[in-house]
């Protein structure tokens, strides 16, 4: 249970020695992780189009609307056993969608 509290909760960053499920929890669960990270930046989009400075088109195409990396790592949290390319890939995607809500939030502030 110690090590879980660690990952969900106190940890700043990934360990190569964790399992590929404890990456995904702590993506998923940790403040410091892709899911924390995904969520600030809907949030900066959602502000973007409450200011006027955007169209709501753009919470689905950058906001939370565009989910479906997000239920994917959820997915793999809930499974028993997380594949090591399938990890990779979501955090890839979920890396590149957080990528590109923030380059679109910097260049209409």
């Amino acid at each position: 249970m110690a090590k879980f509290n660690h990952i969900v909760a106190l940890a700043t960053e990934t360990k190569a020695s964790w399992s590929n499920i404890d990456q995904a929890r702590f993506h998923f669960m940790n403040p410091n992780g892709l899911w924390a990270e995904k969520v600030a930046s809907d949030a900066q989009v959602a502000e973007l189009v409450d200011l006027g400075k955007a169209n709501y088109g753009v919470i689905i195409a950058y906001g939370s609307g565009n989910l479906f990396a997000m239920l994917e790592l959820l997915k793999l949290c809930e499974s028993g056993r997380v594949n090591g390319i399938e990890l990779s890939v979501v955090l890839e995607m979920l890396r590149a969608d957080i990528a590109k809500a923030n380059q679109f939030v910097a260049e209409h502030q």
